[in-house]
């Protein structure tokens, strides 16, 4: 946990850095239970920074350490990755590459992504794959956000993963909202993996600050809003 605190100071200090270079970003954390029949839990804290170039090109940045209570054992991981965009108005694309330190394993991991942004609605897609010491591990996602209001959104989106010879779908429901007049957004979700030996359910929570964009639709069209690499690494946590 003091590590994890250790990110979340070389966050803050990012984040204060960008803020004034008016690029944006986010720090949060959460708390993901996994059931497959057997609970752990996941204790997450990270940040992401975004810097757009005023020319439709744009970085983003990421950092985030897990901590896995299983119980009777303990497990961490830290993740940083990167992307490259080019955003217009109307849509988005990009790629990423990126590596985890799994408890002492290194899983380099890399993609592509993309959006369509429309009036109140963002649908978004990715492709990611990586290389564990005995296995490639390849996800397909595709997602929605619809925006009630600038601060508070719903969501959904499917999965399609593979590991080798193993095939396995997972579905996601979300929603998200931001105080008015506060930097502050509430976050939760449900997903469930369908897998071949198992299901697991999943229930998620947590506290996002939000540093140099006014809603949360700004940081969809605007900010630091690819976060597939986060629900890529969850699945995997739950093939273990």
């Amino acid at each position: 946990m003091v590590r994890g605190l250790l990110l979340a100071t070389a966050a803050t200090i990012a984040m204060t850095v960008c803020a004034h270079a008016q690029t944006n970003g986010f720090i949060d954390v959460s708390r993901t239970n996994h059931d497959d029949g057997f609970d752990f839990d996941v204790t997450g804290v990270g940040g992401a920074i975004y810097h757009g170039f005023g020319n439709g090109f744009g970085v983003q940045g990421e950092i985030q350490y897990d901590e896995l209570d299983f119980g009777i054992a303990d497990a961490q991981t830290t993740r940083f990755s990167a992307h490259g965009l080019y955003r217009t108005e109307g849509w988005a694309i990009g790629a990423l590459v990126g590596t985890t330190d799994l408890d002492g394993t290194q899983f380099d991991h890399w993609g592509v992504e993309g959006a369509l942004y429309f009036d109140r609605w963002t649908l978004q897609g990715s492709y990611i794959s990586g290389d564990l010491p005995a296995v490639t591990i390849d996800r397909f996602n595709v997602a929605g956000r619809y925006f009630v209001t600038d601060n508070f959104s719903l969501g959904g989106g499917v999965a399609f993963g593979s590991a080798d010879d193993f095939d396995w779908n997972s579905y996601d429901l979300n929603a998200e909202y931001r105080f008015n007049g506060a930097p502050i957004a509430l976050f939760a979700g449900y997903s469930r993996g369908d897998f071949e030996d198992d299901d697991v359910d999943s229930v998620r929570f947590g506290l996002r600050w939000d540093i140099g964009t006014s809603s949360l639709i700004e940081r969809d069209r605007q900010g630091a809003s690819f976060n597939d690499v986060g629900a890529y690494i969850q699945d995997i946590y739950r093939l273990d």
